[in-house]
């Protein structure tokens, strides 16, 4: 008979090492490999949403304040029109006002005029006058002194 060599040890101590891995190893294995992907694919799943709703939600802010911007403004404007209309309600129906426009009177529209503007400035931030002819031309711009 002859003598085994060293290479028939290693191989058989392969083939024993083999034999010797659990089959609860290999269940693991089975079992964790889709387990874990699972949880990874779940995980980037929730991962989506949070970022998708979290632009929808900041979207619908903006979206909010945006309008509510919008309202502040048209209702400031409504104020200022009102204010404006009730002024030139007032100049319009005032006589000397009216008897300096016709004559085309600038130094006495001026003298009527400049006094109401600084009351006007103070209370309502109007900053000038204009008074037109019917033919759409300046007669008389009135500004602060």
């Amino acid at each position: 008979m002859s003598q085994p060599s060293e290479a028939e040890p290693e191989a058989e101590s392969r083939i024993v090492a083999r034999e010797r891995v659990s089959p609860a190893q290999g269940i693991r294995i089975r079992v964790l490999v889709p387990l874990c992907v699972a949880m990874v694919l779940l995980l980037g799943a929730f991962a989506v949403t949070f970022v998708r709703d979290a632009r929808q939600r900041r979207a619908e802010s903006i979206a909010r304040a945006a309008a509510q911007v919008e309202d502040l403004m048209k209702s400031d404007l409504n104020d200022s029109i009102e204010v404006m209309t009730a002024i030139s309600r007032w100049v319009m129906g005032d006589e000397k006002i009216a008897d300096a426009l016709r004559n085309g009177d600038r130094g006495e529209l001026l003298a009527i005029c400049q006094p109401i503007l600084d009351e006007l400035r103070r209370r309502n931030r109007v900053t000038h006058f204009y008074f037109h002819r019917s033919d759409r031309t300046n007669l008389l711009r009135v500004i602060r002194r």
